[in-house]
């Protein structure tokens, strides 16, 4: 599920870089959500699986709130970073 989500994720990614017509875009959206879910679903999926069945309800809680701060912590960072810099957030890529 992890795999598939991330094969029809990258498809999203090549069509975000290869398009200048709007309606791609809404395609490309849309790719990438179908593929973010499968990811997001499979992750949690395989963590929970990994534990014990006691375990289980606890590890899917834990994957599910790390992916709600993510969510909510990703944007705000990224913004900060690119108010002192906009070179700032990629620049260890460079390195």
């Amino acid at each position: 599920m992890i795999l598939l989500g991330f094969l029809i994720f990258a498809g999203s990614t090549i069509i975000f870089l290869l398009t200048k017509e709007l309606h791609f875009y809404y395609l490309a959206f849309f790719v990438f959500g179908l593929g973010t879910g499968l990811m997001m679903t499979g992750s949690m999926a395989g963590a929970s699986l990994s534990v014990s069945k006691a375990k289980q309800g606890e590890v899917a809680g834990l994957v599910t709130a790390m992916q709600g701060v993510s969510a909510i912590t990703a944007p705000i960072l990224s913004t900060s970073l690119y108010q002192i810099d906009k070179h700032v957030p990629m620049g260890e890529l460079s390195y």
